[in-house]
């Protein structure tokens, strides 16, 4: 196993090769990098060693979330890390291994997830260890140069199914101890869950309450996202396309050009800002100025796409 104290793996630099950066720093879906990109850059704000940003981020997705294997999957369409780190904060070994990796790609890292299987347990009537499905494990595995990839195995700080109604209410999660009181208060108040769950089928209490709002985070790089993400959307419009939250930002911009005609040059200048964004967007301390520059001459080539016209089917290629 390679080392995996901070002694050995603090000072390692950020010397990556050309393949590792392309596949696992820069390979994440715009919709994560809206969802929890905001979250990625207060954890690790003012840390430089790529280390000490992972046992950051390792630290802040351990105590945000609990470990619970009957929580519910992430829903169709959505982005799994953002709805785990952002929403649901339950979930199994699955969950906490893709919510790190996205994180420390964010954060300039190559991490990726890895599966496999635990030790398992011996059994003496067949004198050897016995592993089973319910030893199967996920965990994030990252890169050191020097060392190579360094498994990053999360331990949630807590477990979502030993914890009481009250504690969880105190801890911030009042929605769940809710849930917890309700269930055991049933035999009691039977007739008050029958009145809600009527009110429930007509109203709905998370917009109501305006729980259902997508989270936006604040800072210059965040901003630069969520306005890079608008060109996106509005290319895909034009070009007829759906939306695709799995796509790298390159992805969903090639994707879209492939189906558009117009000026080359401007095409041309979009392949340019996708480099320059991508630049700004890994970059550890990229000046505030220069992203505000950059996301000023994103909106201005937003506002240039009338120029192109859907490119029917047959024109292609």
């Amino acid at each position: 196993m390679p080392p995996s104290d901070g002694a050995a793996l603090r000072g390692r630099g950020t010397d990556y090769p050309e393949w590792m950066v392309n596949q696992c720093i820069k390979q994440v879906p715009l919709a994560t990098l809206t969802g929890i990109g905001n979250l990625v850059e207060e954890t690790v704000r003012g840390i430089e060693d790529p280390y000490d940003r992972v046992e950051a981020l390792r630290e802040m997705v351990s105590t945000r979330c609990m470990y619970s294997l009957n929580a519910p999957a992430a829903p169709r369409g959505r982005d799994a890390a953002t709805w785990f780190l952002q929403r649901s904060q339950r979930g199994a070994c699955d969950l906490f291994g893709t919510a790190l990796a996205m994180c420390a790609r964010i954060a300039g890292v190559p991490a990726r997830v890895a599966t496999g299987f635990q030790i398992g347990e011996y059994d003496a009537a067949v004198g050897a260890v016995v592993v089973r499905h319910a030893d199967a494990h996920v965990w994030t595995e990252v890169y050191f140069p020097g060392i190579g990839w360094v498994p990053f195995d999360i331990q949630a700080a807590e477990y979502y199914e030993n914890q009481s109604w009250l504690a969880l209410i105190t801890r911030g999660h009042a929605r769940w101890g809710l849930q917890k009181l309700v269930r055991l208060l049933v035999p009691v108040l039977l007739v008050a869950l029958v009145a809600v769950g009527a009110l429930a089928g007509v109203v709905d209490f998370r917009k109501l309450l305006g729980l259902d709002r997508p989270a936006r985070g604040g800072g210059p790089t965040a901003d630069l996202t969520r306005e890079y993400t608008r060109l996106w959307r509005s290319l895909a419009r034009r070009a007829r396309l759906k939306p695709d939250a799995s796509l790298t930002p390159r992805e969903a911009l090639g994707a879209a050009l492939a189906r558009l005609r117009g000026p080359e040059a401007l095409k041309g200048r979009l392949w340019e800002l996708s480099s320059e964004y991508y630049r700004a967007r890994y970059g550890y301390q990229p000046r505030p100025k220069d992203i505000a520059a950059l996301r000023a001459r994103v909106r201005e080539a937003r506002g240039r796409i009338r120029q192109f016209r859907h490119r029917p089917a047959r024109d292609r290629g």
